[in-house]
This record gives structure tokens, C-alpha cells and sequence, in this order.
């Protein structure tokens, strides 16, 4: 068996949607269960956003049975049940396994899978885009190794969600701003001048938040490196 990582655009799906229409949202699915023409999601929305606005959203996209539990104003969890799209059935077809947690975010879904080895990535990408619905951006293949070093420790799960969950709003508000104003991109797309002038504090201050959030990110993950 090969892992790959791929990512993808599926207009027949939901959780596509959904990230589109709620403005910054991404999407973490913990569990994903295909119970024929119909799909059932476990999935934790992380951004800025009001549970109306994740019911409703969900509902317009034709998602049911829906049920939520809210985190914070930033995290929230949910579980629901979608249409079960072109891209899950042509998987199936080619006997290929998708491993959650999937991430979606700015309307493309990122998969890890594992598929047999005599099945090459330009057959997937032949028969996941059959349907014209489904479009792929990227594949790549991944090994065991760094795919378990993340994934399945558990404990490194347990602990990294403990530690996001102690983050208080401002923290969480703070490193999301940064990362999606590309803070952290190479070249910077923002300076720290730029983030301290947009929450209108000094950049001393700034550099104080950012390294606050920092150090109990950094503390988690490299206990485990």
C-alpha cells in the first residue's frame, strides 16, 4: 500500500460549500463514514463565525441531521450527514482507503489515502476526475513514517487539543491573524507593524501576544520531535 496526500476541489460537495460561504472557516473532518448514497461527518469548524450561521449554511447545502456543540466562538464541533459525492464513490471503485482527520479550507479538501501499490496517481487522477465534478490540484506521495508521526500519536493529539483548548480567544484570534495575513510565508506578506497596526496596539505588544501563543504551540509539538 502507498500513502499520498491529496488535494482537491469537489463542486458537488458540502463541506466545499460551506467553507466558501462562511468567510474564513476551515474545516477539520475527525470521521468520515460512507453508508452508501449517503456520507457522515464529525468535523470541528475553527474560525471566527456564530452556530446560526454554521446551522443555517449547513442546511442550505442540503447537509441533515445535524448537531452542534459550541467550544468557543472560534471552534465549534459538528456532526452531520451529506449526499455522498463523486469523488468518495470513485475511491471506493479503485479500492483506495481515506484516513481521516481531511481538512477543508478555501474550497479544496486535503485527503491523506492509502492505495494499492499497483495503482498509479495518474489512474487516480483519471478516475477521480471522470465525473467533471472533482478537480485535483495536487498529489503527492507521503512516507509511513512522517504520516504516523503526526496522525496517530494520540497522545501528541491529546495533548495539542488540550493545549489549543487552553488558548484563550485573543490567543487563538491572534495566531490565526497572523498566519492568514502570511506572517508566516517566506517572503512575509505582513510585517509585524502591519498585525500591530490592524488590532491598533503597539508593536512591542504585538511581538508579546504573538510569542505568548507561540511558546505554548511550540512547547506541545516539539515534545514530541
Amino acid at each position: 500500500m502507498k500513502l499520498l496526500m491529496i488535494e482537491l476541489h469537489q463542486e458537488d460537495c458540502s463541506n466545499i460549500a460551506v467553507s466558501e460561504k462562511i468567510k474564513d472557516a476551515e474545516l477539520n473532518l475527525v470521521n468520515v463514514r460512507e453508508d452508501g448514497d449517503y456520507t457522515h461527518i464529525d468535523a470541528i469548524f475553527l474560525g471566527d463565525m456564530f452556530k446560526e450561521n454554521v446551522i443555517s449554511t449547513l442546511r442550505k447545502e442540503k447537509a441533515f441531521n445535524i448537531n452542534l456543540k459550541m467550544k468557543s466562538r472560534s471552534e465549534i464541533w459538528v456532526s452531520y450527514d451529506i449526499l455522498t459525492t463523486a469523488a468518495w464513490r470513485n475511491f471506493s471503485s479503485l479500492g483506495c482507503t481515506v484516513v481521516p482527520p481531511l481538512r477543508v479550507a478555501n474550497g479544496v479538501e486535503k485527503w491523506f489515502v492509502y492505495t494499492p501499490d499497483e495503482i498509479s496517481q495518474r489512474d487516480i487522477k483519471r478516475q477521480l476526475e471522470m465525473d467533471n465534478a472533482t478537480h485535483i490540484s495536487r498529489i503527492r506521495e507521503l512516507t509511513l513514517k512522517s504520516f504516523l508521526k503526526v496522525i496517530f500519536n494520540m497522545d501528541f493529539l491529546s495533548d495539542f487539543i488540550d493545549t489549543m483548548e487552553a488558548l484563550t480567544d485573543l490567543q487563538v484570534k491572534t495566531i490565526k491573524q497572523a498566519y492568514v495575513n502570511g506572517y508566516y510565508d517566506y517572503p512575509r506578506r505582513c510585517t509585524l507593524g502591519d498585525l500591530a497596526k490592524i488590532n491598533g496596539i503597539s508593536k512591542n505588544a504585538m511581538a508579546k501576544r504573538l510569542k505568548s501563543v507561540e511558546k505554548k504551540i511550540f512547547e506541545c509539538l516539539f515534545g514530541y520531535i
